[in-house]
């Protein structure tokens, strides 16, 4: 899900995105032509949301989606969480 969100943005003309994912991609990926992206492989850290104004929670763990959106929520950072009309803040 990430993955898709991360592409979407890039598409989009977005100047920077970073996936954080704990598995690298299992092929060639799309991603790694955009100047914009980067990957980080290894699992989600609180010092992630460091320095970034939105996030996207989109992993495969509902739980950890939300855990993320209340971590965004005590910093200034705007979180939409895949899968949840009611958690984030967009």
């Amino acid at each position: 899900m990430g993955r898709r969100k991360a592409l979407e943005l890039l598409r989009a003309g977005a100047w920077q995105v970073v996936l954080v994912a704990p598995s690298p991609p299992d092929e060639e990926d799309e991603l790694a032509f955009f100047p914009a992206f980067k990957r980080v492989v290894r699992a989600f850290d609180r010092q992630d949301l460091n320095g970034h104004l939105l996030v996207f929670a989109a992993t495969n763990n509902a739980e950890l989606n939300l855990k993320i959106a209340e971590l965004c929520a005590g910093i200034p950072c705007a979180c939409n969480v895949a899968g949840s009309s009611k958690a984030g803040a967009l």
